[in-house]
């Protein structure tokens, strides 16, 4: 008997170590049946992964309650139209009230962490005549500073979460670091070389690193940085073209090496910086030379820890490259057209294809052909660039391949989606002609959408058929920050 009470209470205590719900609760003031989401976000080298998604609506008072099952510390984007980082531990209970981002109030076991974060985030206006002048400006800037490092200081003064604390220092630093930059450049820039510019240089050079990795727009400005101080090891100024092909002969050797310098006594972001330049092989393949650096790569990349999505998406995006260069070209095959004749892909010099095979009878197929024949892109063209207009609808054809089942169904499903598009619908239920897609195919669900040039080389492949055919890539907003991630 007792040796079963003490199996229970060791599982007890092993589920209590690895999952905690967190408690989040509060009111929309002045509202009712507020829609809102929360989820768990993490810096993922080249994206931010989301996971853990709560929906919910508040009730007719405004108030709200839902729990988060949590292994570790860590950031929650929770909100309706605005949306806030929340940093939360297993265990913890946060109340919030939320008029917008700007106006919210915290209360709980993770009010003083979110309280300061919520701060950050409250830039006050700044007027044009400051933003116009690099010393008011900077000085602006060291008093933000100063305020928030003052803030800082009494937290860590009363039993200081030490996790908390790296993530905070990492977001303030960034902001502090980001705007020095901007005030160094215009002054260059301006060749208004004096006290200001050397007095902004020591501020930058004084700033310590935090070995911190959870806010992406930290690695953002750390790479800037780097890169500044790297052109400024050659005696070199900034290049007017972003492309690295601009950059002084020897740079990457150079920044390379001073990275390696800067961060010797930080791992997490050594590891960090190195990951990204694996990624960055896999994602730069342009030719099949370039296969087996970035299958040396993905390996290292896939022993990652705590970077699982990461290589899961960089070994989605390695297998893409490999069909694209190996395989080349789509197999030859006879499909139908609606009206039962025979259809076949012939090359086409002055225009680009997608196409996309489908299956109307798998789930969510029906909704990928009616969200592609949304006219939100064709209106943007011809509102905004109606002389491109007729030149944009020409250059491109779009080609959807039904893979088997009832003829019959197809047909009456894609006469009942709007043709916003001009779609030529095809049919293929030869197995020896399906058998010989598979090997093209980098996922097991369809849709599978594949962008081919003039001669029909494959240029591109996703799961999401797009119709402006712009690399199928998504926008993404996150902390302020837009980047873009590249759809599996």
């Amino acid at each position: 008997v007792m040796s079963k009470r003490l199996l229970l209470l060791g599982c007890l205590l092993n589920s209590l170590l690895y999952a905690q719900p967190a408690i989040i609760a509060g009111k929309f003031p002045y509202q009712r049946d507020v829609s809102y989401t929360a989820m768990m976000v993490s810096n993922q080298i080249t994206f931010i992964e989301e996971w853990g998604n709560v929906e919910g609506t508040s009730d007719t008072s405004g108030h709200f309650r839902f729990l988060m099952d949590l292994t570790q510390p860590g950031i929650i984007r929770f909100g309706q139209r605005d949306k806030i980082e929340l940093y939360l531990r297993p265990g913890d209970s946060l109340w919030i009230e939320m008029i917008n981002a700007r106006n919210i109030s915290f209360g709980g076991s993770a009010a003083r962490e979110n309280t300061l974060l919520a701060e950050l985030e409250k830039r006050p206006f700044i007027p044009h005549e400051i933003l116009e002048s690099p010393s008011a400006f900077s000085q602006l800037v060291d008093t933000l500073y100063n305020e928030q490092m003052q803030g800082l200081a009494l937290y860590e003064a009363d039993h200081p979460d030490p996790g908390f604390v790296s993530l905070y220092l990492a977001k303030v630093y960034e902001r502090y670091l980001s705007d020095k930059i901007k005030v160094y450049n215009a002054l260059s820039a301006e060749g208004l070389e004096g006290d200001l510019l050397d007095r902004v240089r020591r501020q930058i050079r004084v700033v310590s690193l935090v070995d911190e990795t959870r806010s992406a727009m930290y690695i953002t400005t750390l790479n800037d940085l780097f890169r500044m101080e790297t052109l400024h090891i050659m005696g070199q100024e900034e290049p007017n073209d972003g492309n690295l092909d601009a950059y002084p002969e020897g740079y990457t050797e150079v920044f390379q090496g001073h990275l390696n310098a800067r961060l010797a006594r930080c791992p997490k972001l050594q590891q960090y910086f190195e990951l990204l330049n694996l990624a960055r092989t896999v994602q730069h393949i342009q030719n099949l030379d370039r296969l087996t650096e970035a299958a040396a790569s993905l390996e290292r990349i896939s022993q990652a820890k705590d970077y699982a999505p990461l290589a899961k998406v960089m070994q989605l995006e390695y297998r893409k490259k490999e069909i694209q260069y190996k395989l080349v070209k789509l197999p030859e095959s006879t499909w139908k057209t609606p009206n039962n004749q025979d259809f076949q892909l012939m090359p086409s010099p002055d225009q680009r294809t997608l196409v996309v095979f489908w299956d109307v009878n798998a789930p969510g197929n029906v909704e990928a052909l009616k969200e592609f024949q949304l006219p939100k892109e064709l209106q943007f063209v011809q509102n905004v660039q109606p002389t491109l207009s007729k030149v944009y609808r020409d250059s491109l054809r779009f080609i959807w391949v039904q893979l088997g089942g009832p003829m019959e169904v197809w047909q009456r499903t894609i006469a009942e989606v709007s043709n916003t598009y001009a779609v030529q619908h095809c049919y293929l239920n030869d197995p020896a002609a399906i058998a010989a897609l598979k090997p093209y195919f980098f996922q097991e669900e369809l849709p599978m959408a594949f962008k081919l040039d003039g001669d029909l080389k494959i240029t591109g492949m996703s799961k999401h058929p797009n119709p402006s055919m712009d690399w199928l890539f998504e926008r993404m907003v996150v902390g302020g920050r837009v980047i873009w991630r590249g759809r599996e």
